[in-house]
């Protein structure tokens, strides 16, 4: 009989693995632009939030 707890923490671990050697291959600048692009798109959208929406 196959126990199926084993196999499923095998499963999680192999997953948690795998992301975490993902992130670890994208490079620091594509973090760097990223967290930039986000800070700097967000002012636009907080303006149109802001301006564009009527009071409630």
């Amino acid at each position: 009989m196959t126990n199926t707890k084993e196999s499923t923490s095998d499963i999680g671990q192999v997953h948690t693995q795998s992301v975490a050697t993902r992130f670890k291959a994208i490079p620091t600048l594509a973090w760097i632009a990223a967290a930039v692009g986000g800070f700097i798109g967000s002012i636009p959208l907080g303006l149109m939030m802001q301006y564009g929406n009527p009071n409630p």
